[in-house]
């Protein structure tokens, strides 16, 4: 699986080689509250890459 990099349906998924931890965008979001809807709407707000995510390597190998 070491770099292994796949579809989903919330976009690229990527194995990283040094640990196999499954790393993909992840979505910054807020709630608006619409008159027109019973429920708060989400907003986008971003997109956060793999690339900016400092998710740390704990593993020894």
């Amino acid at each position: 699986m070491e770099g292994m990099s796949f579809d989903t349906p919330k976009g690229k998924m990527t194995f990283r080689k040094e640990d196999h931890q499954a790393l993909q965008s992840m979505y910054h979001f807020k709630i608006k509250v619409d008159p027109a809807f019973a429920w708060g709407v989400p907003e986008l707000v971003r997109e956060i890459k793999p690339e900016e995510m400092q998710v740390p390597i704990r593993n020894k190998r």
